[in-house]
């Protein structure tokens, strides 16, 4: 009987003691003026509403400003940080444990600096933020870390060059984040065991970037709506696992591998991107049970130079617009997998032998050599492919165990992403417009009007942004293009990389033909610039130029979401191309140098201008959802069927026309051409939305 009096005593003091301290914490935080609420234990407090001192980090008088805290801060403390706007530039010097009250409404903007939050000492996590606005050069970021042991977790992080820069360090873990609307979501540079856990990724250029780095793995992890979802450049040790890489730029890759080796992708849903994975000069390949569907662009898996302990098994791939899997100069096993429905080819080989035995291949007869087959078609090559035997059923229980669906939702972007454009003048109302340019167009320099919603001609460029592009011509009530075309030297100075005035004039005349005036700034409106020589450029070079020669490291340039862009190139990777340099797709890529190896019986000028009309195009949506023409690889070879069901598309953006029509279909020809005109997507390049209808 007194061990129970006794445990009823000590458990109401312990009972008492709890209340009594919560309480306090509580009353001391309602006596500053605040609501009552838990607050937690720290040993020292921050908050931004305290502007009148005094300060000394307790929580009757905390520190206005985070560096504060931490520069008061003994290694292992505990810096709690108070809803608020903290506009800072941070150095964490000390091992400390730093906590946001909420994610959402603790905030740290750098106010455009070169680092928002610089990581220098080991030990540190940094819990519970949204961090924003970085400048825009090239290692910029919204969180930098040079030391180890760095944990980062549930973390909101946009409007950065990059969103968090990892570099030259050993065991940091990133998790439960957000990343979008950054250059690079995240990039790892020259470091070692890294971890990225349960986060996502859209919007970015590059969603994860990895160079020169041994044993990264990326779980559990959504990367969507990216020009490149996972990049991996010259980097060892690779896992990724149970995650959904999906919606990615319909010309690049959700992962993107080059100069490689030991990677595993495992248990994944790689689902309607460009090519849902693109290998180059890799080995050591695993990639197992993972669903491979509705891809676009000219492999759902991609390889070339790769030809070292390869192996695809226990796969789904279904409903991939071209190839499922593509191969050049590489040698790869695939075995136990599932090929579905895949609309060009299962297996589409140039220079490569794979052994290919144990599929289903959508029919017990096995592949079919043909387009009419009633099962998944193949390239065949005597010898170099080995398919017999395969399944005579369709495989049970493979591919990845889980729906994307189920496990993420896409975020919605945040409203604060755009800024508003000053321009000179007097400006009565004070609608952004001044009084000059509306009493040119019609408009009542007295009455105030929403010219950041209107768009009368429905060209995607509101009042104020006519009104900026004024002075070049533009006109609110006739539909408008502004492009930017840029150009890197060429190795001969004696031979230039820029498009022929004549054939830009001939391009201007078809947008004019309907309807729409094609303004082109090849130096006449400021900028059009030509770039010291560089031989080539990577995925990560390409994203990098953007923000150098298009944005000029600005965040707030006026020019983005008015101009598209075009940068001329000596080579890249992946040819051609269009891209995603930072959030929209308003970015494409033209290789002159490697046009000219492909196709010497063209000039110069004429491919780079003919490409650029393409590439423009899918910065408008002219993509193969839209028409299965369009980038259609076999619609060029006279072999296929696809060659002739689409002749009568001529337009540029058919393989078959695009170097010898400098214009896009109206759709007036018959069974399978297609009206480009009538569909472009003025906003696309703006409003960018990748999502499988």
């Amino acid at each position: 009987m007194i061990k129970k009096l006794l445990t009823v005593v000590v458990i109401g003091l312990f009972l008492t003691s709890a209340f009594l301290t919560t309480s306090a914490l509580n009353i001391k935080k309602e006596s500053m003026g605040f609501r009552p609420y838990y607050i937690p234990l720290a040993d020292i407090y921050v908050d931004d509403d305290n502007t009148l001192g005094p300060w000394d980090g307790t929580i009757d008088h905390p520190y206005q400003f985070i560096q504060n805290g931490i520069d008061a801060a003994d290694n292992e403390d505990v810096i709690f940080v108070f809803n608020g706007t903290y506009i800072e530039q941070i150095n964490v010097t000390k091992s400390v444990k730093i906590v946001g009250e909420n994610k959402i409404n603790t905030i740290i903007d750098g106010n455009y600096s070169q680092i928002v939050i610089n990581i220098i000492s080991d030990n540190v996590e940094l819990k519970s933020f949204t961090i924003k606005n970085s400048n825009g050069y090239t290692d910029n970021a919204g969180i930098k870390v040079e030391s180890n042991n760095v944990t980062i977790d549930n973390c909101i992080i946009y409007r950065t060059k990059i969103g968090i820069y990892i570099f030259e360090s050993i065991k940091n873990f990133v998790k439960n984040c957000i990343f979008h609307t950054n250059g690079n979501g995240v990039l790892i540079d020259s470091s070692t065991c890294n971890t990225i856990n349960n986060c996502q990724f859209s919007n970015n250029g590059i969603g994860i970037n990895v160079k020169k780095s041994r044993v990264t793995n990326i779980d559990s992890s959504y990367v969507h709506t990216c020009g490149i979802g996972i990049y991996f450049e010259e980097s060892y040790l690779i896992n990724i696992l149970q995650s959904a890489i999906c919606d990615t730029n319909d010309n690049g890759a959700g992962v993107f591998v080059l100069r490689c080796k030991d990677i595993n992708i495992l248990n994944s849903n790689i689902y309607h991107n460009g090519n849902g994975i693109e290998l180059d000069a890799s080995s050591s390949v695993l990639i197992r049970e993972c669903d491979i569907i509705n891809n676009t662009h000219q492999g759902a898996i991609k390889f070339e130079n790769c030809k070292d302990d390869i192996l695809i098994r226990d796969s789904l791939f279904f409903n991939n617009f071209q190839f499922a899997i593509r191969l050049i100069n590489s040698s790869i096993v695939i075995k136990n997998n599932n090929f579905l429905k895949n609309k060009l080819f299962a297996v589409y080989s140039e220079s490569s032998k794979f052994d290919a035995r144990f599929n289903w291949w959508g029919f017990f007869t096995g592949p079919s050599f043909f387009s009419f087959g009633l099962s998944d078609r193949i390239k065949r090559f005597p010898f170099k492919i080995r398919y017999f035997p395969w399944k005579l059923f369709a495989i049970c229980g493979i591919g990845s165990d889980w729906d994307t669906n189920d496990k993420f939702e896409k975020i919605a972007l945040p409203d604060d992403l755009h800024f508003q454009i000053e321009i000179e003048g007097i400006d009565t109302d004070d609608d952004g417009c001044p009084d000059w340019w509306e009493e040119k167009w019609g408009y009542d320099p007295e009455s105030k009007d929403n010219h950041s919603q209107l768009d009368p001609d429905y060209d995607a460029l509101n009042n104020i942004e006519e009104c900026f592009t004024d002075k070049w011509g533009s006109n609110p009530f006739y539909k408008d293009v502004f492009l930017e075309i840029d150009c890197i030297n060429s190795s001969n100075p004696e031979i230039t990389n820029k498009p022929s005035t004549e054939l830009l004039e001939k391009m201007k005349s078809r947008f004019k033909e309907n309807n729409i005036n094609l303004h082109i700034d090849t130096g006449n409106f400021g900028c059009g610039e030509e770039i010291p020589y560089k031989e080539f450029l990577t995925h990560s070079d390409i994203c990098n130029y953007y923000w150098d020669y298009f944005l000029h490291n600005d965040l707030n340039n006026p020019r983005k979401g008015i101009f598209h862009y075009i940068l001329i190139t000596n080579y890249n990777q992946d040819e051609s191309q269009v891209a995603m340099g930072w959030d929209h797709i308003d970015y494409a890529i033209v290789d002159a140098q490697g046009q000219c190896e492909r196709h010497p019986s063209y000039s110069r000028e004429r491919l780079v201008t003919y490409a650029s009309m393409h590439e423009l195009g899918h910065t408008f949506e002219l993509f193969t959802e839209k028409n299965f023409a369009i980038d259609n690889v076999c619609a060029a070879i006279p072999l296929y069927r696809e060659f002739w069901k689409y002749s009568r598309y001529k337009s540029c953006m058919n393989y078959r026309y695009v170097y010898s029509i400098l214009d896009y279909s109206d759709g007036s020809r018959g069974k399978n051409d297609f009206d480009d005109w009538g569909n472009l997507n003025f906003s696309y390049f703006k409003n960018t939305v990748i999502n499988y209808p």
